[in-house]
């Protein structure tokens, strides 16, 4: 199965991480315009191949999995 049929197939798994909980970007693969390591976020929702995040620097880029890595604040 290559990379692209894996992400797809991830988008009916549910989202690693639970509306509400704080999380902080540890890297960000290939965005053109990534959000900066170490910014922090709040998770809006998601599925098993992306993280919807609202950042605190008013961004609300979501996270590609498993390609975006981060941290979930506890």
């Amino acid at each position: 199965m290559n990379a692209d049929r894996e992400f797809f197939a991830r988008v009916s798994d549910p989202c690693p991480v639970q509306p509400g909980q704080r999380i902080r970007l540890i890297a960000m693969g290939e965005d053109p315009d990534p959000i900066a390591p170490g910014t922090e976020g709040t998770v809006t929702g998601g599925n098993g191949s992306q993280i919807w995040v609202a950042w605190d620097n008013g961004r609300s880029l979501m996270l590609a999995l498993p390609h975006d890595t981060y941290e979930v604040i506890p």
